[in-house]
């Protein structure tokens, strides 16, 4: 009977948890009275005009660090933008130059050819053009 009892003992310090059907043994938690009794009763402050004070700055701090936080945000979304205007500007002035002196060339072979005739311009260079003049009025 003795090896009974103890398990009885035994068994008093666990208990059985039911998580979603997966079921387990735990050791009971231990609670100190006067720290149940703190944790069931709120603190109360016999000021309420204190309380409402502390609400309200509490407020005010969580307000304060977000607007900062989204003004750092901003000025990343700023920083990003300018960065990619001034790429963009950067590779339509290149490409124009580029297209320019492809023309020129051109020109110039056709000079030499002794063709008479000015062709047009081809108009993938025409639709270029136009494309980077509306870029850059976008911008």
């Amino acid at each position: 009977m003795d090896s009974a009892a103890t398990s009885w003992e035994a068994d008093d310090q666990w208990e059985l948890c039911n998580d979603d059907g997966f079921v387990y043994k735990r050791k009971k938690r231990r609670l100190d009275p006067a720290a149940a009794a703190a944790m069931a009763q709120p603190p109360s402050n016999a000021d309420p005009e204190a309380e409402e004070r502390n609400r309200r700055e509490g407020k005010r701090r969580t307000l304060l660090k977000l607007e900062a936080q989204y003004q750092r945000e901003m000025e990343q979304w700023e920083l990003l933008s300018n960065t990619l205007r001034v790429t963009v500007e950067k590779a339509c002035q290149s490409r124009s130059q580029i297209r320019l002196q492809q023309h020129n060339e051109r020109e110039g072979q056709e000079q030499i050819d002794g063709s008479s005739a000015s062709p047009l311009p081809s108009p993938e260079f025409v639709n270029s053009s136009l494309l980077d003049e509306f870029l850059l009025q976008m911008w």
